[in-house]
């Protein structure tokens, strides 16, 4: 009989309006830790996934500029890099300078000097 009492007096403490607060009170506190936890996961997931693409670029950069020393290690590579950068040549090579006709220039210019009604007089 007494263990029937005992069941009875430890339901209704578990159940009566003060356990019932403390209890809420726990599920609430761990619903926000839980929430918290999630923000910080996503973040996490989205700060990894851009280190992912700043690893990509990286990579992509370091082939591009292994490639550049490799053609820059041979003698043709560093010769295309110095004509391209200083515009030289080597002994005996000539260069060829193209310049444009003047009197083409000069028509463009006195055709763009000439008014309205002077090329109105023109066609007549």
């Amino acid at each position: 009989m007494f263990d029937f009492h005992e069941k009875r007096k430890f339901r209704r403490f578990l159940y009566s309006k003060v356990m019932l607060i403390i209890l809420a009170i726990i599920v609430v506190w761990l619903f926000f830790a839980v929430f918290d936890m999630y923000k910080k996961e996503r973040d996490t997931g989205l700060k990894s996934a851009e280190q992912r693409e700043i690893l990509n670029e990286l990579e992509e950069r370091e082939t591009a500029l292994q490639d550049e020393i490799n053609r820059l290690s041979t003698e043709k590579g560093i010769e295309e890099e110095i004509r391209s950068k200083f515009e030289v040549g080597r002994e005996g090579e000539e260069v060829i300078i193209i310049v444009d006709n003047p009197e083409e220039k000069n028509e463009k210019n006195t055709e763009l000097k000439k008014g309205f009604l002077q090329k109105i007089f023109d066609w007549f």
